[in-house]
């Protein structure tokens, strides 16, 4: 069997972590599936169409083994540019992709260095 390699640049690493998510009006509570420095996946019970414009408001847990560094709150925006309709034990779900449209440099490094011990 053929191993295919990541082509993100950044790639994706299994986490889960409570957020909310800003469509319009509404505020959505959910959490990742996976996570990286420029996106995440995550299960939604509301469908969001494809290209829609959200903002994201993550907070990074401090590591457990480093209790002295603050990770904190990433807020920022993104795209939907994966939705795919899941039926889970009788109940519509949304497997959801978000691509972070704009987002600090000081938020991607934090990221980063949060999912670095997933790796």
């Amino acid at each position: 069997m053929t191993q295919v390699a990541e082509r993100r640049s950044h790639p994706r690493v299994a986490v889960s972590l409570d957020f909310n998510i800003k469509s319009g009006e509404q505020l959505l509570a959910a959490s990742t599936i996976n996570l990286s420095a420029k996106g995440l996946s995550c299960m939604l019970s509301h469908h969001i169409p494809l290209f829609t414009k959200l903002g994201i408001f993550l907070m990074l847990p401090e590591p457990e083994d480093r209790s002295h560094e603050k990770i904190g709150p990433i807020n920022c925006d993104g795209v939907v540019v994966r939705v795919d309709k899941v039926a889970k034990q009788g109940e519509e779900r949304y497997s959801t992709a978000v691509f972070f449209t704009q987002i600090d440099k000081d938020a991607v490094e934090r990221i980063q260095h949060y999912l670095q011990p997933y790796k």
